[in-house]
């Protein structure tokens, strides 16, 4: 008996655990780059100089929130956004926290197959930032600072999806209080 409701509740836990990843309609936007670890480089960055990014998507409180996790281990930097839907304004919002008390803040929209952030900082700069899915299964974040309108390119990360521990590990930043 004792084994059956242990088996029960594991049970439970695993469908749950399912349930939730899985983002509800208002946040499918996501959907492409959730349920992998990707890694990545500044696609421009010299051979000798890469520096590893690692991010992951992940569904949370039953699907109503998606969370991003970024660390980038070598420079010391842990980066927390959480995407939901907010029904004041009737779209899907964000904030995103670091470990260096940047705060930033915005909306995000599906246009072409790229997730398109557009926010500004808690300085009030202003900010697009834009994730795609190549064909290949290449992850492309692209970054553009805003200046007078007009978009400069930031940086250009290209990842892929990397199911190795230590890339995994990477990601324990999120945990520090």
């Amino acid at each position: 008996m004792r084994s059956s409701a242990i088996a029960l509740f594991l049970f439970t836990l695993l469908c749950s655990e399912a349930q939730a990843q899985q983002a509800d309609s208002t946040l499918r936007l996501f959907a492409p780059l959730m349920g992998r670890t990707w890694a990545g480089r500044y696609a421009d960055s010299p051979e000798e100089s890469h520096i590893q990014h690692v991010v992951r998507w992940q569904a949370m409180l039953g699907g109503r929130v998606v969370k991003k996790v970024k660390a980038v281990a070598a420079l010391d930097f842990c980066q927390v956004s959480f995407y939901y839907w907010d029904a004041r304004d009737d779209q899907v919002a964000f904030v995103s926290l670091t470990n260096r008390g940047q705060v930033a803040h915005g909306s995000v929209k599906s246009d072409s197959g790229h997730v398109v952030l557009s926010g500004s900082r808690a300085t009030g700069a202003p900010f697009m930032l834009s994730f795609r899915v190549l064909a290949d299964g290449t992850l492309q974040d692209r970054f553009f600072n805003v200046t007078d309108g007009n978009l400069r390119q930031g940086h250009l990360i290209e990842y892929m999806a990397d199911s190795s521990e230590a890339v995994g590990r990477a990601l324990e930043c999120e945990v520090d209080p």
